[in-house]
């Protein structure tokens, strides 16, 4: 079923992108005002100057809309004056003035229009090469934005460029296999975020995973194992988590990365069936997580020893939302907090829970 769904997606993308093609082709059937609608688009194209075409077709990669600083990542030149004319000659729209910073976009016929010229021109290829180099990038600073004070905005910003990220990603299939482990790793917890997303990045990770040069990238087929495993735990898939998180930290400790290896731990110790195995390896990675110094880590392991030591739960909890609080980590000091909150009701323990829970925003 789903493979079958998968095709008529496809099919149906495939479709869309070649809307504009469809639209003004010149067979008998063809409308008279769909040929006005070539023509007219023929006759703006031919009075914009030679820059303007080409920034016009380099910018109809963007899926989505497009920043500044993202249209210049694919252009070499000064995109602001060009920007403003277009914006002038109402060939590019300004999507949206709120927020970090301000986007822009094509409407969907304009874009299929500058996309053909992109395809003619011959210069797909490498600009959707820049596309993906620019995305790649922004996962890196994405990645650690996620997990500190700028999270809320760093969530809004991956769900604007969604569109754009999933174009990333559909070239890096087709011609480098290491940023794809890269960009879809470093997605994980917005994956994880939203139920939709969670199946979107089980396909991307699984896509990469099984191609048999992700081997050649140690580090980046670990990170993405990393985030893979977590994905198939939200998703029941306990079994294939599990082994994927023996290779996970068999991998992160080839290759020297001790925090690498304390996710690794922490993934594997969740996915085991033993408890008394689970708890040792989760000691063990908040042994490695405190010798390195790396309090986001101690945090989350905390967070997580609070689910699987009973006894002393609430001891971890207080811990981790310390922590959490200290590295500015809001989604898991609101995850931290609910575990505590929520047993803390369960004991009749009212006042307890609002010092911890009540107090969160002023925290």
């Amino acid at each position: 079923m789903t493979k079958i769904l998968n095709t008529y997606l496809e099919e149906i993308s495939k479709q869309l992108s070649e809307c504009f093609s469809l639209l003004v082709s010149a067979n008998r059937g063809t409308l008279q005002r769909h040929q006005t609608l070539q023509a007219s688009m023929d006759w703006s194209w031919n009075l914009l100057t030679e820059n303007e075409q080409t920034f016009m077709r380099q910018l109809s990669v963007f899926a989505g809309g497009w920043t500044l600083n993202s249209a210049q990542a694919v252009y070499n030149g000064v995109v602001l004056d060009l920007t403003s004319a277009l914006v002038k000659k109402s060939l590019i729209i300004v999507k949206q003035e709120t927020g970090h910073e301000t986007r822009y976009d094509f409407h969907e016929i304009v874009r299929q229009y500058a996309r053909e010229k992109l395809f003619s021109a011959g210069e797909e290829d490498h600009i959707r090469t820049r596309h993906l180099k620019y995305f790649l990038e922004l996962s890196e600073h994405a990645e650690f934005g996620l997990k500190g004070a700028t999270q809320i905005e760093w969530y809004a910003r991956l769900n604007e460029e969604h569109d754009n990220i999933r174009g990333a990603l559909e070239w890096a299939d087709q011609t480098d296999v290491e940023a794809g482990l890269y960009l879809s790793s470093r997605l994980q917890r917005p994956w994880v975020g939203i139920d939709f997303r969670v199946r979107e990045g089980n396909y991307w990770l699984s896509k990469f995973l099984q191609i048999p040069e992700s081997h050649a990238y140690p580090r980046a087929r670990a990170k993405a194992l990393y985030a893979h495993g977590w994905i198939l735990d939200s998703l029941g898939q306990l079994d294939e988590a599990c082994s994927i998180a023996k290779e996970c930290l068999k991998l992160f400790r080839a290759i020297g990365d001790q925090q690498g290896e304390v996710d690794g731990l922490l993934l594997l110790a969740w996915e085991l069936s033993n408890p008394t195995e689970k708890l040792a390896i989760m000691q063990q990675a908040l042994a490695l997580a405190q010798s390195l110094g790396d309090l986001r880590r101690q945090a989350e392991v905390l967070g997580h020893l609070g689910w699987l030591d009973p006894s002393n739960k609430f001891t971890y909890w207080e811990r981790a939302i310390r922590l959490f609080r200290q590295v500015d980590d809001l989604l898991g000091l609101a995850i931290s907090l609910y575990a505590m909150g929520f047993f803390l009701i369960l004991r009749h323990d009212r006042k307890i829970t609002f010092r911890f829970c009540g107090t969160a925003c002023a925290g």
